[in-house]
């Protein structure tokens, strides 16, 4: 795996720490009441980088920027934990959170450790050009589809201001509508991928098989 690919593997993953971190900053005046529609933004932007696709995203991601399978298993893996531990690091230093906090989110590194290698594998399988690249190509797309109805977050409470009662649809709103172009997208380009490599194959049938020319002195020459 080249030095290119893993750097790009720290740096998206140190992004995405640092965008999640950022949307947990609280202000006075959104605590006050004085900034509900700061509020809600900042809440909308949260569930959106604190979500479990944007997360598995990440790992799938850095699979498909190192392309080969065991590598692959490794980057993902390295990619959630180091995200992780920079987010909880970043946010320390800012005050954000306290030192428990690395004992309170010691699920999320483990499920890191799980699961990071499979969706690395995805990652890497994404280059292929068979179903089963089609399938790993669709699978965080269908995540960003699934999530917002698994979590419930069209669902609310009344009792909540109104800030955190829309940031939730909102967010779901944005994912499933990714989600559902995304998919669209790809299986439409995958369709007309497969027609276009069709016809060449007819061209190819319809041309018969190629016969051996015999090869001149001085070709020859030029080749050897």
């Amino acid at each position: 795996m080249s030095r290119r690919g893993w750097g790009f593997v720290v740096g998206v993953a140190l992004a995405l720490a640092v965008v999640s971190m950022l949307s947990n900053i609280n202000t006075a005046a959104q605590i006050a009441g004085d900034a509900d529609g700061l509020r809600m933004t900042r809440l909308t932007a949260s569930q959106l980088v604190n979500s479990g696709v944007a997360w598995a995203g990440l790992m799938v991601l850095a699979g498909w920027l190192v392309k080969y399978p065991r590598q692959a298993a490794a980057a993902g893996v390295a990619a959630g934990l180091f995200s992780l531990a920079a987010h909880y690091a970043m946010g320390q230093a800012a005050g954000i959170y306290t030192g428990e906090i690395w004992e309170l989110n010691l699920n999320w590194f483990l499920m890191a450790t799980v699961a990071g290698a499979p969706l690395g594998l995805v990652g890497a399988a994404a280059h292929r050009a068979d179903d089963v690249g089609l399938l790993a190509r669709l699978m965080v797309p269908f995540g960003a589809l699934a999530e917002p109805f698994v979590m419930g977050m069209f669902v609310r409470s009344e009792a909540l201001p109104w800030p955190d009662r829309f940031a939730g649809p909102v967010a779901g709103t944005l994912l499933t509508t990714a989600g559902a172009l995304a998919l669209v997208w790809l299986v439409v380009r995958e369709r007309s991928a497969r027609r276009e490599a069709a016809r060449q194959l007819g061209v190819l049938v319809e041309r018969g098989p190629l016969i051996d020319q015999p090869v001149r002195a001085d070709e020859r020459h030029a080749v050897g």
